[in-house]
């Protein structure tokens, strides 16, 4: 019942959500919990609603970053450039501190804001670190370039690294960073990079 509850809360009493989906428990035990709509046309959200990983693809990445790490593929303390040399202004920067928001990064523009995914590619590539003392400096640039040095450890691309290291062995078919737009109305993929 706390799981409805919460789903209720934020998708019908407070509108924080549009809609959720919730599964938790054990091997043994599965709870789960829905509630909410997923177009403005009121199409409620159903067991097999597929929902875009977004922000979570940042997870993805940094497993994938220790996993090729065991593998002995990638060093965590090599320059950024070793494994992506398009991101020349980060010469200085290793992957380790990208891994920890140790450094603050900036690009020239909006990423997002570009008309088309090259272009925006070619904003992300300009990216530039900036000091941030002793703090941290979350974003998600970090991941951003972390993809391509994935990328250049590995010699796959993003996508087939994510399946093969980490969605084929756990059995999460239905996992992905690029979901179909029929099973997955709130994906808004067409500029990424």
């Amino acid at each position: 019942m706390a799981l409805s509850d919460a789903v209720a809360y934020f998708t019908q009493q407070t509108h924080i959500l549009a809609s959720m989906a919730i599964a938790c428990g054990t091997t043994d035990i599965v709870h789960t919990a829905l509630g909410g709509c997923l177009t403005e046309a009121g199409d409620p959200v159903l067991p097999d609603t597929v929902y875009d990983l977004a922000s979570l693809t940042k997870l993805y990445t940094c497993l994938l970053v220790y996993r090729l790490h065991e593998e002995g593929l990638l060093d965590l303390s090599a320059p950024v450039t070793a494994y992506a040399p398009q991101f020349t202004r980060l010469a200085g920067c290793t992957v380790d501190q990208l891994l920890g928001f140790e450094v603050g990064l900036v690009t020239p523009e909006r990423v997002d804001a570009q008309p088309d995914a090259a272009a925006g590619l070619r904003v992300l590539q300009a990216i530039h670190p900036v000091d941030v003392g002793e703090g941290r400096a979350y974003s998600d640039m970090h991941a951003m370039v972390l993809r391509y040095v994935l990328e250049g450890a590995a010699d796959l691309s993003y996508m087939e690294l994510l399946h093969s290291r980490i969605l084929q062995p756990l059995s999460l078919a239905d996992t992905t960073a690029r979901p179909d737009p029929l099973r997955c109305p709130s994906y808004a993929g067409e500029h990424r990079l």
